[in-house]
């Protein structure tokens, strides 16, 4: 009965973990995204201003 319980806690564990680091990606993701669209955007920004 002991055994199946810590199974049930490390597979918990390792679920919650595997869903951390799927977070951390998905801000990681956001954050290039954000950076790659400001700076397409003060590009824009920098043509239209001087032309």
């Amino acid at each position: 009965m002991k055994n199946e319980e810590a199974e049930k806690w490390l597979s918990r564990q390792k679920r919650r973990e595997a869903l951390k680091s799927a977070k951390e990606d998905i801000v990681a993701m956001l954050m290039l995204w954000g950076v790659l669209i400001t700076i397409m955007f003060l590009q824009y920004v920098w043509e239209w201003w001087r032309g």
